[in-house]
């Protein structure tokens, strides 16, 4: 059996029997001489393991005095610890292949449901392993990984579980005091792998990218998962793969999106149709010629029930439904803000830090082969609107580089047209914090191209074919983001001189070509242009044959109908954006 201390043996010596105990077991084991040993060991730490684990206890009692009484299970924990030290000291000793079992029950000793000092016995045994032994850094870092996040068993309760939905939804998220320390040991034990071997992380970046919580895991995952990943690209350990692990984040986040029901979230109960077709009563096989109908023209059923009894109870059962996809969506919701809310905050730290052209870049190239191509986000979006808010010039000059790359290139695909002419105008109009030149530059550089393009149609004695988005559709592109961001903005591009100019000549010439956007265009933004443009002053843009009193009678419909950048739908982590102060609103000027 493992030696256990007797009462009249000192503590050291128990330590020194206990230590030689480990090692001989574990040698014996390799030899092939002897097993018993082994199993013993192998026997006593699954035991004391699953003990500790299981009687979480002291988790309430951490913070009470232990007035010099030793609790019940404290004796348990102590010996886990003795036991893992043992081995600790006997890493030399552990091989892989002859000793497979220990690997898996270090593997399953999770941090999260053990006591600190339990933990730090174990993660320091793991990482003893590391420094003796090369090859292990792989397993190694893969139980840190591991223990970024609580268990999935059940074992350990988070503040958000979906039973708790409806109390916990609207709260921030707020890290329990064990879980701080667990991540902040455990951050440690990484920094001293990567100091230990500066190659391990190129193990750890696809480690980090692989145990990413699935999307529809509790809120405690994502964020305890979020914290330590963002905690590690901020330290020195981690900044070699700090970028790409912020583009592993905002793919993670994104995934949390994709999984996020916004019609049920934005919908209430009186708006869900109870008349659906499968609430009906039931026609063809199911329902028998030979069931009676009453005075009242109520057909009963065989089994007695009757045609309204039928009606009412889908109609519950339809709201049940509602109910439960909706309390889905609000926990949904309540993750993607809290996963926000810890992005914005980390990237303010590395605005602060001086990282600007890092974050810029990798955000670049996240909305460039990510975002762009599909127009999947509601919310990740915004982080290029952070970043606006606290460094105007630059972020807008990045961003309006891509986007106008994206929508004048011949080699972009329509749905890449489309979708960056819809960010820039969105962009364009409601960020309050662009500066006036770079917004009547970019308005420019986009009525430039028109004037180009029609001079070019001109010169080829083209008849102008009939009107439709897809003839000329970066010509209609440009169109929409001059408009849109017009009806934003009329009044501040019309006091600045070059802005005045530009909507003078430029502006006035695209409105009154034969390609004529005012009939291509949205509606409500064509509306609303030719309302800013009377109120302002300037209806002497308009065409002659426009008559502003009337509605713009319209014949094709627009395919920029996407306004990315219209209304931020998460409460908590909004305020990271201060949209009062920074988001320009419709019909401002």
């Amino acid at each position: 059996m493992v030696p256990h201390a007797p009462v009249d043996v000192d503590t050291w010596q128990a330590d020194r029997l206990l230590k030689k105990y480990v090692k001989r077991s574990l040698v014996l084991r390799i030899e092939g001489k002897q097993d018993e040993m082994y199993r013993q060991l192998l026997a006593r730490l699954v035991e004391l393991s699953q003990n500790v684990q299981a009687h979480r206890v002291w988790i309430h009692e951490m913070v009470e005095p232990s007035n010099g009484k030793e609790k019940p299970w404290e004796r348990e924990q102590q010996g886990l610890c003795k036991l893992l030290d043992a081995m600790a000291d006997a890493v030399e000793h552990v091989d892989e292949e002859k000793h497979v079992e220990l690997f898996h029950a270090l593997a399953r000793l999770s941090c999260w449901n053990v006591p600190t000092k339990v933990a730090q016995a174990h993660l320091n045994l793991i990482v003893e392993l590391a420094a003796c032994q090369a090859q292990q850094v792989p397993f190694v870092l893969q139980v840190l990984v591991r223990n970024f996040v609580p268990p999935l068993d059940g074992t350990w309760k988070d503040n958000s579980s979906q039973e708790d939905v409806e109390t916990s939804v609207g709260e921030a998220w707020v890290p329990q005091p064990h879980g701080f320390r667990v991540l902040e040991l455990v951050l440690n034990k990484v920094h001293e792998i990567v100091e230990m071997d500066p190659s391990s992380l190129g193990i750890l970046l696809p480690m980090l990218n692989d145990q990413f919580p699935h999307p529809e895991q509790n809120r405690d995952a994502h964020c305890y998962y979020l914290c330590g990943v963002m905690q590690l690209a901020e330290s020195n350990a981690g900044k070699p793969i700090r970028a790409r692990i912020l583009a592993a984040i905002l793919e993670n986040i994104l995934h949390i999106e994709f999984h996020m029901n916004w019609q049920v979230f934005e919908m209430e109960e009186d708006e869900w149709d109870i008349e659906d077709a499968h609430m009906q009563v039931p026609d063809g096989p199911d329902r028998s010629e030979d069931e009676p109908i009453d005075e009242t023209g109520n057909r009963t059923f065989l089994d007695g029930r009757g045609t309204d009894e039928i009606n009412d109870t889908s109609k519950k059962d339809t709201r049940d439904t509602f109910h439960d996809q909706k309390r889905l969506a609000l926990a949904t919701a309540d993750k993607l803000d809290s996963a926000m809310e810890l992005l914005f905050a980390h990237l303010l730290r590395q605005l602060h830090a001086g990282h600007l052209e890092e974050l810029l870049q990798v955000i670049t190239q996240f909305m460039k082969h990510t975002v762009l191509p599909t127009r999947c986000s509601r919310i990740v979006h915004y982080v290029v609107f952070l970043l606006g808010c606290h460094s105007p010039a630059r972020t807008c000059e990045c961003f309006h580089n891509l986007l106008l790359k994206g929508m004048l290139s011949e080699d972009s695909p329509r749905e890449t047209h489309l979708s960056c002419a819809c960010y820039l105008a969105s962009y364009l109009a409601r960020a309050a914090f662009l500066p006036v030149l770079q917004l009547v530059g970019v308005l420019g550089s986009l009525c430039n191209w028109c004037v180009a393009y029609l001079d070019e149609l001109e010169k080829k004695g083209s008849n102008f074919p009939e009107l439709k988005m897809s003839n000329h559709l970066v010509f209609y592109s440009c169109c929409h983001c001059i408009l849109y961001s017009l009806c934003f903005k009329m009044k501040d591009v019309l006091n600045d001189r070059e802005g005045a100019k530009m909507v003078a000549v430029p502006v006035q010439r695209i409105l009154n070509s034969k390609l004529d956007p005012l009939q291509v265009c949205l509606q409500t933004v064509v509306d609303e242009f030719v309302s800013q443009a009377a109120r302002l002053g300037v209806s002497h843009l308009l065409p002659s044959t426009l008559d502003i009193q009337e509605p713009v009678q319209r014949h094709v419909e627009s395919a920029l109908n996407f306004f990315p950048y219209d209304h931020y739908v998460l409460g908590r982590s909004a305020a990271f954006l201060q949209l009062e102060n920074t988001c320009t609103q419709w019909g401002r000027s």
